[in-house]
């Protein structure tokens, strides 16, 4: 998407947004695991790249505002990502747990600024990243931290849509994951961290993913649908949900 933050023609993205939005309507998905709200912060970044709208924080809120709207007016359900930040990184997360130390006012300035418009703007859905952030938590990653998902983004910054987490079988996730079973022998903890649907991806073919869905709710209770996904060129289909 950098070429279209680099045009700085929010009315161009919002058209961009509504003709992808019926292009995934044509095709019966609910949801976009889209736009990526991280600023590539980092020109080593070996992730994010060409996928973010640009560098500046006023750049990629603006972006938020535009796009979200416009690809939710059309039905389908926007995802902004990956919270709280992952343009700032130095390694991958599929490969290794990155860990970005930075201070958390700074974030809140910074990093955040795209997702706090995607929250004023009504997002539906908000992807976690699998990043260490010592600032606001030195143990877990932000995809399993109460202090990042519940403390910070449900309370300080007032969301209250559905959370997903990015794919649980990045290695980013699963060190985590492996510690935390080692440590406590149990991983269901991280699911009360904020968190409402968990995602675990295994390759089908060419160019697809099914998507693997957990969620439980406050009380415990489970339940379960089939919407469909698209996550930039991979088509993603939630096959269920349920508790974990």
């Amino acid at each position: 998407m950098r070429w279209l933050g680099n045009l700085q023609r929010p009315a161009l993205s919002a058209r961009v947004a509504r003709a992808l939005a019926l292009e995934l309507r044509a095709m019966e998905f609910d949801v976009d695991f889209a736009p990526v709200a991280d600023i590539h912060s980092n020109p080593n970044n070996p992730v994010i790249g060409d996928r973010a709208f640009g560098r500046e924080a006023a750049q990629v809120a603006r972006q938020m505002q535009a796009f979200i709207p416009a690809m939710q007016e059309q039905g389908i359900i926007a995802c902004a990502k990956h919270f709280p930040g992952h343009g700032d990184t130095h390694t991958d997360s599929h490969l290794e747990l990155p860990v970005v130390e930075e201070d958390p006012d700074r974030m809140i300035q910074r990093e955040i600024v795209p997702f706090q418009a995607a929250i004023a703007c009504g997002v539906g859905t908000i992807m976690t990243a699998h990043v260490l952030y010592p600032g606001f938590d030195e143990d877990d990653p932000a995809t399993m931290s109460q202090k990042i998902l519940k403390r910070l983004l449900r309370e300080k910054l007032g969301f209250s849509g559905i959370l997903i987490s990015d794919d649980l079988e990045m290695k980013a996730a699963l060190e985590s994951l492996k510690k935390r079973m080692e440590q406590t022998a149990t991983v269901r903890e991280p699911v009360h961290a904020g968190q409402i649907i968990h995602v675990m991806g295994a390759k089908g073919g060419v160019g697809t993913t099914t998507v693997t869905i957990t969620a439980t709710d406050a009380s415990g209770n489970s339940t379960s649908c089939t919407p469909r996904c698209r996550h930039w060129s991979w088509n993603w289909r939630i096959a269920g949900r349920g508790s974990g």
